[in-house]
């Protein structure tokens, strides 16, 4: 019973460029999957963190969105996953998406009493990390946020991020442009050759 509350999710969104996508890996009957925020703990208290970083969030400008199937809101923003090193994307493929949990630090918190969840008022995204199965019992690890996840996107004009800032207002009048001066060149080079 916890929530972000919108304030603190927009100011938010500029830590997120940079920051690593972490996993773990097992397979159950022959399967690859994730498992979850995998670490042992030494007996003097140290962390050895399991799991690694298999991507990172780019610089592309995090948005938050109204989800209506879950009616909340959620930030998205887009990680780059490199195919050739790990299992990562056919996962994710394979599962047609996958849940994540984000790691968060949280600076200021607060409880409301009237809505009785302890509202996150100041945050920093440290990560995220690919959820999948408990390689012990093979139960399906839940995400913190419900309906926290991570789909493949391909590099299509669609979701280039370079391509997918012009729109077709823009092309057309950039097309329009590069002919003009196509046939302003084509008469300079006439007006010389005579």
């Amino acid at each position: 019973n916890s929530s972000v509350t919108e304030d603190a999710a927009k100011k938010a969104l500029p830590t997120i460029a940079y920051k690593p996508l972490l996993a773990n890996f097992c397979e159950i009957d022959g399967v690859k999957d994730f498992t979850s925020h995998d670490m042992n703990i030494d007996s003097e208290g140290n962390i050895q963190y399991i799991e690694h970083q298999i991507g990172c969030f780019t610089a592309d400008s995090p948005v938050i969105k109204y989800d209506e199937e879950t009616e909340k809101k959620f930030v998205y923003a887009r990680v780059a996953i490199p195919r050739d090193y790990t299992d990562a994307c056919d996962i994710i493929e394979r599962k047609d998406g996958t849940k994540v949990s984000v790691e968060l630090l949280i600076n200021e918190m607060q409880y409301s009493c009237k809505d009785n969840i302890l509202e996150l008022t100041d945050v920093i995204v440290q990560g995220a990390t690919c959820l999948g199965k408990n390689p012990e019992t093979g139960e399906n690890i839940e995400e913190g946020m419900k309906g926290a996840r991570l789909d493949i996107e391909d590099f299509s004009n669609k979701n280039n991020s370079i391509m997918n800032c012009f729109d077709s207002k823009v092309d057309e009048k950039l097309i329009e442009i590069l002919e003009r001066l196509e046939g302003k060149l084509d008469n300079l080079s006439k007006f010389n050759n005579t």
